[in-house]
């Protein structure tokens, strides 16, 4: 099967601004020189380049070779006739539009033509106004089809456009969504790591200070100081508690919940902490309800703050 020829991919080179410069192309296929004479006359007029050709095989090589918007074709010819003609030049050259001649009344030679691609069937004698009007007809429906043409690989390449930058934005979401998860897990690590450097500065300070002041309490000398040395041990143990318990907290909540639970434990309002937080009020209440969640408040009457304020003083009790 032969390649068809196709115009270059930008059309517009077919459709010049200037047709002096660059004229449209046709081809005159006929075995009567007279014709082929007359047919290049009256196309020059028209300002179309035509060239001719007076056999099949010779019209079929030029096609090959050279684009034509038009092909003017007659019928019956010695070598082979212009219906047998058309399904090759169409197959070749889909582009180009076709108008057969004839010298006999054929209405079974006209049908056969307009339904294998034709655009028009003109019969001889031709009348040079009804074979400009022909003419003309067909560089504006080929004109009309390039267009449309243009407007289709135009929208191809937008939409492979769109598929690569879908693609490119999907893929950036997934390195977002990773980064994301890393730098939370990055987050948690050094919450983690923060409490735990607390809770074991609070218990050395423990291990240390309690013995010290334990020893001053045995000192006669400072006889006198019982109440504040109990004071102070009473002091270390609530920073050993409170530890403890904080420990608990920032493992159940998120960083966030954390800032949220201290500005609640402080008594700020919903609009305090979300004017202190450059947040909305609405993430505020969600953080609130998040912070409930997690701590087990499931009955609504328990008070966020007092259950925050009281929870270290409550644990330290118990455990006592």
């Amino acid at each position: 099967m032969e390649t068809p020829y196709l115009p270059p991919e930008n059309d517009s080179t077919l459709f010049p601004p200037h047709a002096d410069d660059c004229p449209f192309q046709v081809l005159v296929v006929d075995d009567d020189p007279g014709v082929r004479k007359f047919l290049q006359s009256l196309l020059a007029s028209m300002n179309l380049s035509a060239q001719t050709s007076q056999s099949a095989s010779q019209a079929m090589d030029m096609v090959r070779e050279n684009f034509f918007h038009v092909v003017v074709l007659d019928v019956y010819m010695p070598e082979k006739s212009g219906l047998d003609l058309l399904p090759e030049i169409r197959q070749t050259s889909p582009l180009s539009r076709v108008i057969m001649m004839s010298g006999y009344a054929d209405k079974s030679a006209a049908i056969s033509a307009l339904r294998g691609g034709a655009l028009d069937f003109l019969e001889k004698p031709l009348s040079r106004e009804l074979f400009v009007h022909s003419v003309n007809r067909a560089l504006e429906v080929l004109e009309k089809d390039l267009e449309l043409r243009r407007a289709r690989n135009e929208l191809e390449r937008t939409n492979l456009e769109l598929r690569h930058q879908k693609s490119a934005l999907e893929q950036m979401k997934l390195q977002l969504i990773e980064t994301n998860e890393a730098l939370s897990v990055l987050a948690r690590n050094l919450d983690t790591a923060r409490v735990e450097s607390e809770r074991r500065t609070a218990l050395m300070a423990k291990s240390l200070l309690l013995p010290i002041v334990q020893r001053l309490r045995n000192n006669a000398a400072l006889a006198g100081c019982d109440g504040d040395l109990e004071l102070l041990s009473q002091h270390i143990r609530d920073l050993t508690a409170n530890v403890g318990q904080d420990n608990k907290i920032i493992t159940t909540l998120s960083r966030s919940e954390l800032r949220v639970a201290a500005l609640v434990r402080n008594g700020m309002t919903n609009e305090e902490i979300a004017e202190h937080l450059n947040v909305s009020t609405f993430t505020v209440k969600t953080h609130r309800r998040n912070i409930r969640k997690k701590l087990k408040l499931n009955n609504a009457h328990v008070n966020l703050r007092s259950y925050l304020a009281n929870h270290l003083a409550e644990e330290k009790a118990r455990k006592g």
